[in-house]
């Protein structure tokens, strides 16, 4: 009698715990798998803002390189009607003209040794050339790939080993297309992307307009600060500061982030642009990269 009574007593779920139980799984499955997601979805963002910001460090090395040549060897050259010409918009991305001695047209076949007036290049280049951005002479063909350059390699030991870059003269431009989020670099008409998601590219320039050896005190502060520099000089030959900055976004949005807000960047702000909405802004991450570079062939006597 009691054997019988515990097996009555041996009950299992009942259809009702059963659904709870199951509800409650589902529940908790449900969240997790939510925050799974949300931390996978935010993973594969911040590795795309490191690959931004990467690819954004290399473009401003590059940007930095071609302005602190500004003048290098030519004072103009094609598109380029001075050493610096800039492109100033308070709606838009800035923009940059250099002409300078920047662009590697072939390098040397052969050692240029302390004295010569002849190179031999890998490429024919005739005109003004510079090695490695050292020596600038001018080439005249002498035959074949070899130039006399005039004036000579010094003979007190100016050597060049095999493959030094030679460079020419070009003009150099930088421009952000905003809807393709792209930074370009043109070379004499040929243009090449430099890194992508970059929404805005400002620039502002240092003076010294009366040639005393001192940044102008544009604000009238008795110390050089970062109101001196103007957004766009009435004397381009008086730039001696450039100061850039690149405002780069990721393309895909962050679920766990929505503080993103547009900047404003020298004289341009965003939220007065037309078609300007938050949402393009707000739950994105973007990062500000900023370099002060001297252009170190303007202003020399």
């Amino acid at each position: 009698m009691v054997l019988s009574q515990k097996k009555l007593n041996q009950k299992g779920f009942t259809i009702l715990e059963f659904l709870i139980a199951t509800t409650v799984f589902v529940i908790v499955m449900s969240a997790g798998s939510e925050f799974f997601n949300n931390m996978n979805r935010s993973a594969v963002v911040n590795s795309q803002l490191t690959d931004v910001q990467q690819d954004v460090r290399s473009a401003m090395l590059t940007l930095v390189r071609d302005i602190s040549m500004a003048g290098y060897g030519v004072t103009s050259f094609g598109a380029c009607p001075n050493p610096i010409t800039p492109t100033n918009s308070s709606s838009g991305p800035d923009g940059i003209s250099i002409a300078n001695l920047a662009t590697i047209a072939t390098t040397l076949a052969a050692p240029g040794a302390a004295g010569s007036g002849k190179l031999t290049l890998n490429d024919l280049v005739v005109g003004t050339i510079s090695l490695n951005g050292i020596k600038t002479t001018t080439a005249v063909l002498d035959s074949g790939t070899t130039v006399n350059i005039n004036p000579a390699l010094d003979a007190s030991g100016e050597n060049y080993a095999a493959n030094t870059p030679v460079l020419t003269p070009g003009c150099v431009s930088y421009a952000v297309n905003p809807a393709t989020r792209e930074l370009t670099r043109t070379v004499d008409g040929v243009g090449s992307v430099l890194a992508s998601g970059v929404i805005d590219m400002q620039f502002a320039y240092a003076l010294d307009a009366n040639g005393d050896g001192r940044i102008d005190d544009a604000n009238l502060s008795g110390a050089f600060d970062e109101g001196d520099f103007v957004n766009l000089p009435t004397t381009l030959d008086a730039i001696r500061l450039v100061r850039v900055s690149l405002y780069v976004q990721t393309s895909r949005a962050d679920p766990n982030y929505t503080n993103g807000t547009p900047i404003t960047l020298e004289d341009h702000d965003p939220t007065t642009d037309t078609g300007y909405n938050l949402i393009n802004y707000q739950p994105f991450r973007s990062r500000i990269l900023t370099r002060i570079v001297r252009p170190r062939n303007i202003g020399l006597p």
